[in-house]
C-alpha cells in the first residue's frame, strides 16, 4: 500500500459465480484480485490480506486510459492522483450486472456484505459511512467499468443499515 491506509470500500459484481470468481481472482494470469468475494448463499472468502493492495480498483495517470483517475466521479480519487488500489478495500459479489439480479444481492449475501462492511469500518475509522467512502467501481473508473456493480446494487439500503 506504499504507506496508504484504507479509507474507501469499493463494491463490485463478479460477473460470475462465487467459485469461478475466486478461481479467477487468485490466478496471477488474470491481472486482477480482490480482498473479498461474497456468494449468493452468504459465503465469504478473503483473497488478499488487508495490509496489501488488491488489483481491483486500479487507476492510471494516463489521460488516454479508460482507468484514468481524472475521469473518476469522486473528488478524492481525482485529487490524490495515485493508484486507487493503494487506499481501497475491494469486495466482489457473486452475480451479474447485466442479467439476473442486475447487481442486487440476495438477502444472505446482503447480510454478509453488511457485516463485513461493519467490521472494516471498525478496523479502519477513516472509512466514513457515506457515498464518498462506500462506493461502486463505476465511481472509480466510470469509463472502464460503467456498470459495476450493477444498476440494482443496494447502496442506499447499505448506507442506511450501516448508520443504524
Amino acid at each position: 500500500r506504499n504507506g496508504w491506509q484504507p479509507d474507501m470500500i469499493v463494491l463490485h459484481v463478479c460477473e460470475g459465480t462465487f467459485e469461478g470468481s475466486k478461481s479467477w481472482l487468485c490466478n496471477p494470469a488474470s491481472g486482477a484480485s480482490a480482498h473479498y468475494v461474497t456468494g449468493v448463499n452468504g459465503e465469504l472468502a478473503q483473497l488478499v490480506d488487508l495490509d496489501k493492495a488488491a488489483w481491483c480498483n486500479g487507476t492510471s495517470p494516463s489521460p488516454n486510459s479508460g482507468s484514468y483517475y481524472g475521469n473518476s466521479t469522486l473528488r478524492v480519487v481525482r485529487e490524490r492522483k495515485v493508484n486507487a488500489n493503494l487506499y481501497t478495500i475491494s469486495i466482489e459479489n457473486e452475480g451479474y450486472s447485466y442479467k439476473g439480479l442486475y447487481g442486487d444481492l440476495t438477502e444472505k449475501q446482503y447480510a454478509t456484505v453488511l457485516n463485513l462492511c461493519k467490521e472494516l469500518i471498525m478496523r479502519y475509522p477513516a472509512i466514513k459511512i457515506d457515498r464518498e467512502h462506500i462506493v461502486g467501481h463505476y465511481q472509480i473508473t466510470p469509463i472502464a467499468k460503467p456498470n459495476c456493480p450493477g444498476k440494482k446494487f443496494p447502496f442506499d439500503r447499505l448506507i442506511r443499515d450501516l448508520k443504524a
